[in-house]
């Protein structure tokens, strides 16, 4: 198991797998498979393969995300139903006000919902990859 500060820029997520969000004050925790590396990532010299583990963003001010469910197997679908918007607030009581916050942005399929993310937006201080090699 290895941990990457920053880098964000560095991933490519359409591919992705994610798990259930969890937020836990102003930490929120997503699990990933299948996360792709690009040019300058510091997990190159380990290989190209697809990445998993957690995706860690810290002093998160808020998160929401726009997911498109799949109607039957998301593989062979029959449709879909209309997109619908999930929100993640902090449940700190801490004010980010003074600290300089990034957003990330990415995309990819939820597997607990069986659903596209069209978009997922988290406002945070920062981001880090827990991997699993």
């Amino acid at each position: 198991m290895k941990i990457f500060t920053g880098f964000f820029d560095n991933l490519h997520f359409t591919e992705s797998l994610f798990g259930d969000a969890v937020l836990e004050e102003d930490k929120l925790i997503i699990p990933v498979k299948n996360v792709l590396l690009m040019s300058g990532h510091p997990l190159i010299p380990y290989g190209l393969i697809g990445y998993g583990g957690e995706m860690i963003f810290d002093g998160v001010l808020n998160s929401h995300c726009n997911i498109r469910e799949y109607i039957g197997d998301s593989c062979n679908p029959i449709g879909s139903k209309e997109p619908r918007h999930v929100i993640h607030k902090s449940s700190s009581d801490k004010i980010f006000k003074d600290e300089s916050l990034t957003t990330f942005t990415f995309e990819g399929f939820q597997e607990t919902t069986n659903a596209w993310v069209i978009d997922w937006v988290v406002l945070a201080k920062l981001f880090r990859f827990k991997v699993n090699i």
